[in-house]
This record gives structure tokens, C-alpha cells and sequence, in this order.
């Protein structure tokens, strides 16, 4: 008899002991999801240990129903960090692990399987002839799937020829059809961000600091002793290339990679250059984030956890995916904010890429040019070990910085006239830019010019910010309480109504009026809201479809874009005066990684910074680039 402990997904914060019956005893193993019975109710429960001594009465003891998947939804390893999480954050087990397995797999769903079907075995003429004769629905799908020359979905392919699956069955008997489980191909992850037209292949020639980073990294690797390397390289200084370096050893050595992203935005670019770096050899790719439907996480989940993909790049939810034989996580952009989850469980996703590493006695990658202060804590009492990258690729110039003193303005202009002046010489010239502004909507606030009162939100006690795409509603960008605008004030009761700041919709109308025959284009979450938009619009802007990129921090994450020279930050001390013990800390990487989309590419690049505080310590460190004086303030 054996016994196994099961933790169940309702609650109950204990693991429960259950029997196995004998037709499970030699599939039963650590980490599969499986039906149990509590009172009178079945629930799923994730089986954690597998080796149950009990020296108590066995009479009791309930059997479990049945196995829902035979694929483990949980590593070992990823079960250890789930009690670690449990404790260090403070959390209930459930939370923890409702967080780790994704909804559409611990509901024990199931889909079916969707099939590729192709042209085995060409058909002579004479054979065609008599196929036609005696099983004429047969010749017709042949004669569809031929004209094609490519394999189809066979849901579509009955669809379209409006012919029965029986026909397509005896057609793959006689050997004529080949059918192909229909699991998700590096190809279909790209959508619409894969250029159309022929990617060159280019053989990447790394610079002796890439080559010192790449070296040190992987003798940690050789070690197979855990270890966090700091990868404090400045924009443009070729890290990605140090990622792709490593990530090439570990795969001919056999292991995987995890590779974390902080935002959505980042995936295809990233996607794009690992397969095209390794799609030679035939390595499986799998993306991870919210964005993909239940079946395409189901379905993705599963090649995980039976070990057919090879590298997994996602955001932070993609730590808990469960891959055996990890070698390699990479957390990109590691200072970001987005690693942190802010609902339960809390916990920041960095922390736990590195506390996994640990367990699977793996390397662990940091990378930012801008690394947070936690980590550079750990560096001084040597936990972690760093590779700086002070050069940019190919020696390029770092950009020229100007900072305007918005005071000094005399027309009351988001924009200042040098900026002005910037643009329209950049658009003449054919080349690229991007505007920065970290608030999304048209106006900050609406506020009246009689008594002062300023329009808020019941829930949040901030202002409502007004967007001008809607029909005069204004939003709260923290709870999404909405209400229509008033020409009337709430207090006074006068008609002395006025919208007041900007956002990104403002400064692109403005940009609209400054360059008419310019192509504008916006990107915040407004626009993230449309289903494959933002993608559109990034391709657009790399195929330099578009001359002005307006957009908040998600434009100024680790995008890289050769044809912009000018970046323009607006309103850059905003971010100073938030309620917030990072607000300095912030504001400075903030302005630093926007200046690093600048002068990428062969043509240098310049950056104006627009702030009514030029004095202040953060913005100069900030201007001259300079993160060990910042550190050291």
C-alpha cells in the first residue's frame, strides 16, 4: 500500500494524507494534479510527497479518485518554493499556490487537440484517376490540400471543402495524409512583430566586455553551484547579446532557460531575437504571460511540463512555470516595479527568479542599466557577483543631454521651443523620435477657477484624469471609477469648469498641430487594450512607418529602435513628488532609460529633458548618467 500527501487547492493549509489504488501506483508522482474526496465533496489537490510513512490506522484513509492530468502541473523544486514564498511573504498556501498554478489548469479542464494535416505521399495521375473514381470526397480534400502546398488545420480544411473527417481518417490509413499534432510553433508565438520581409542573419561579434561578462557567467555555470551575476551594462551595451551567449552554452549542455520580462510590451521583441539566434537548431520556444487565451496557456503549460521546451520567455507569472532540468533564469530590466505583484500573494518576482535559482542550484542573471538598490546592497556584501558593460556597442556615443528650464518658458507649452525646433529638424532629416510622458489621457485634472475645488475620485481621493477618446467621462487610473464631466462645479455650483494638465493624448494632438504631414502615433495602455495593436504599432515604428512616438514607461523599457537620434522627456520631476520612499530612485532610472532609446543606431542622438526643478540632484545625476554619484547621494 501506498500513501501519498496531497495539498489541496480550497484552503486547508496542511497537506492530507490519501491511499493510492493500485491502478495508480506506478503513475503516481510528485507534483500531479489529482481528484481526491473531503466530506462529502471531490477537490483537486497537487500530490507533494510521494514517500508517506504512517504509523497509525489505515482504515480510514480515503483513496484518491483519479489522476486529472499525468503531467506534473508543479515541479518538485517549485513545491519548495511555494513553502519558502508561503513563509518569507507571509501568505496563506492556498494563495500561494492558486498563484503558481494558472486558473485554467487547476479547474482540471481539458481541450482536444487540434490537428496539422499534410501531403504524405504524392499521387500519381493513374492513381488520382481511380482515387477520383472510387472515393471521389476523398480525391477532392487531396486535390484542396495539394493546391495549397502547405499543411492545414484540419478543422479548416473540412470547413472549407465541406467534406466529412472519415475522408481525412482514410487518407491518413493509405498513408496519402500525415497528421501532425497541432502544438504551438515558434512561428505562431511571433503574430504580427516578425517582419515580413527577410531577416539577414547576422554573425554577432561580441566586444571584450561582452566576452569578460559572457566568460564569467558561464564559469558559474561549469561550477553548477548557485550563483547571481549583476549585469550593470549602460543603454545600448549590447546585453541582450550576453543573455544570448549564455543562454547558447546552456543549451548545448542540455539544460533550459527562463527568461523574465517586466512588461507584455517586451515579449516580442525579445521572442523575435531568441529565435532567430536559435531557430537553426531547432530549439522550442514558449511565451508566458496573461495576454494568451485559456487554451493557449493550457496548452503551453503542458509542453512545459512535459519537457518539450527547450527556453520559456514570459513576465512575472512565468517564475512558477514549470520547467525540469533549469539551469538559467534571466531577469531582465530587474529594477523594475512590474515584478512586484501588488494583490495576494505579494511577492516581487525578482526575489523569488532568485530564491528558485537556488533551489535548482542554477545561475541566475540580473540585467539593467539602471539595477535597483537592493541589488546593489547585495554586491557590497558580496551575495551577488557583477559584470559591468561601461561601453556601447560599436563605441557608439552615448546621447547629448540638454535640460530646459520650463520656468523660463514664455508660451505655456507642454512642449518648450527647443524640443519644438528638435522635431521638426529630426522629421526633415527622415529620422525617429520619441516623446515621453509618464501619464496617460488628455488633462491631469478638471478643476474650478471660482473656489478651487478639484474633481477626485470618491474611492482613491486622487484626481480624475480626463480622456479625450471618450464621450466627457473622466477616469481614475488606480480603481477605473468613471463619471461624466460637469460644466458645473460640485462645490460652488459655478460654471467655471477648466481641464488642467496633460497627458499623452494632449502632447500627440500638439505634435498633430506642430507637424501636420508628420505620422504620430500613440502607445500607453489605452492602446494595450486592443488586441494586437501595440504589436502593429512597435513593427510600424521599426519599419519607421511612423516619425514621433508618443507614449508613457512602457515606450522607454529595454525597446530598441536604431532610427531614433531624439528622445523627449516631458515633465521629467513629476515623478519626484509622488508619495513614495523610491520616488528619487525612480524618477532617475526613469529618465535615464528614456535617454538610452537615443542614438542606437549609426546617426548620434540627442535628449531634452523638460523640468521645472533643474537644480535638483536627481535630474543632474540623471543628465550626466552617472549612477555611482546618484548611488552614493
Amino acid at each position: 500500500m501506498k500513501f501519498v500527501e496531497v495539498l489541496l487547492l480550497t484552503g486547508i493549509q496542511k497537506p492530507l494524507i490519501y491511499q493510492v489504488p493500485k491502478e495508480l501506483l506506478n503513475c503516481i508522482k510528485i507534483g500531479l494534479l489529482v481528484e481526491v474526496p473531503l466530506n462529502k465533496r471531490i477537490e483537486l489537490g497537487i500530490i507533494t510527497n510521494i514517500n508517506v510513512d504512517i504509523n497509525y490506522d489505515i482504515k480510514n484513509l480515503r483513496l484518491i479518485n483519479k489522476v486529472v492530468y499525468f503531467w506534473p502541473v508543479l515541479t518538485k523544486e517549485l513545491i519548495s518554493l511555494g513553502y519558502w514564498m508561503e513563509s518569507y511573504y507571509v501568505s496563506k498556501k492556498k494563495a500561494i499556490f492558486q498563484a503558481m498554478v494558472p486558473k485554467v489548469i487547476r479547474t482540471g479542464v481539458n481541450f482536444k487537440d487540434k490537428y496539422y494535416i499534410s501531403i504524405a505521399k504524392e499521387l500519381s495521375k493513374e492513381n488520382y484517376e481511380k482515387l477520383t473514381k472510387k472515393a471521389p470526397k476523398q480525391a477532392i480534400i487531396y486535390q484542396f490540400l495539394k493546391k495549397h502546398k502547405k499543411q492545414l488545420l484540419s478543422n479548416w480544411l473540412l470547413k472549407k471543402t465541406q467534406v466529412s473527417s472519415s475522408s481525412v481518417k482514410n487518407l491518413i490509413k493509405k498513408g496519402i495524409f500525415a497528421q501532425e499534432n497541432c502544438k504551438i510553433r515558434n512561428e505562431d508565438c511571433i503574430n504580427n512583430i516578425k517582419e515580413k520581409e527577410n531577416l539577414i542573419k547576422k554573425t554577432i561579434q561580441l566586444n571584450k566586455q561582452q566576452q569578460k561578462a559572457a566568460k564569467n557567467i558561464i564559469n558559474s555555470i561549469i561550477s553548477k553551484k548557485f550563483s547571481v551575476h549583476l549585469l550593470h551594462g549602460i543603454t545600448g551595451s549590447g546585453k541582450t547579446e550576453v543573455y544570448l551567449e549564455v543562454i547558447r552554452f546552456i543549451l548545448n549542455q542540455g539544460g533550459r532557460v527562463l527568461v523574465l520580462l517586466p512588461e507584455i510590451a517586451l515579449t516580442p521583441q525579445i521572442f523575435e531575437k531568441i529565435c532567430n539566434r536559435f531557430k537553426n537548431i531547432n530549439t522550442k520556444i514558449a511565451l508566458w504571460h496573461s495576454s494568451l487565451s485559456s487554451k493557449k496557456r493550457f496548452n503551453t503549460w503542458r509542453l512545459i511540463a512535459n519537457q518539450e521546451i527547450k527556453i520559456v520567455i514570459g513576465t512575472r507569472s512565468a517564475v512558477f512555470a514549470p520547467i525540469q532540468n533549469l539551469k538559467l533564469i534571466i531577469v531582465d530590466e530587474e529594477h523594475e516595479a512590474s515584478y512586484k505583484q501588488a494583490e495576494s500573494p505579494r511577492y516581487n518576482g525578482r526575489d523569488v527568479a532568485v530564491y528558485r535559482s537556488m533551489i535548482n542550484e542554477a545561475t541566475c542573471i540580473l540585467g539593467s542599466a539602471t539595477p535597483s538598490l537592493e541589488s546593489f546592497y547585495n554586491i557590497n556584501h558580496k551575495s551577488y557577483k557583477i559584470d559591468l558593460l561601461t561601453n556601447r556597442i560599436n563605441d557608439r556615443k552615448l546621447p547629448a543631454i540638454y535640460i530646459v528650464d520650463m520656468k523660463n518658458e514664455k508660451i505655456k507649452n507642454p512642449i518648450s521651443r527647443i524640443l519644438v525646433e528638435k522635431l521638426i529638424d529630426r522629421f526633415n532629416k527622415k529620422e525617429q523620435s520619441i516623446l515621453f510622458l509618464n501619464r496617460r489621457g488628455y488633462s491631469s485634472s478638471m478643476i474650478c477657477l471660482s473656489c478651487g475645488h478639484k474633481v477626485c475620485c470618491k474611492n482613491c481621493s486622487v484626481s480624475l484624469t480626463y480622456h479625450q477618446s471618450d464621450d466627457k467621462i473622466l477616469h481614475c487610473h488606480i480603481c477605473n471609477q468613471k463619471r461624466t464631466v460637469s460644466i458645473y462645479c460640485d462645490q460652488c455650483k459655478e460654471k467655471k469648469m477648466k481641464f488642467c494638465g496633460f497627458g499623452t493624448q494632449r502632447i500627440e494632438s500638439i505634435i498633430n498641430k506642430i507637424l501636420p504631414h508628420a505620422n504620430v502615433a500613440r502607445i500607453d495602455t489605452d492602446i494595450m487594450s486592443k488586441k494586437n495593436n501595440f504589436e502593429k504599432l512597435l513593427l510600424d515604428f521599426k519599419l519607421k512607418k511612423i516619425n514621433i512616438l508618443v507614449g508613457t514607461q512602457m515606450i522607454v523599457k529595454g525597446l530598441d529602435f536604431p532610427g531614433v537620434t531624439l528622445v523627449g522627456i516631458i515633465n521629467a520631476d513629476s515623478s519626484l513628488y509622488m508619495p513614495d520612499f523610491r520616488a528619487s530612485e525612480k524618477t532617475f532610472q526613469l529618465i535615464v532609460q528614456a535617454s538610452g532609446r537615443a542614438g542606437r543606431g549609426d546617426q548620434p542622438g540627442e535628449v531634452v529633458i523638460q523640468t521645472y526643478n533643474p537644480e535638483n540632484s536627481v535630474i543632474q545625476h540623471a543628465k550626466r548618467l552617472d549612477f555611482n554619484s546618484f548611488l552614493k547621494k
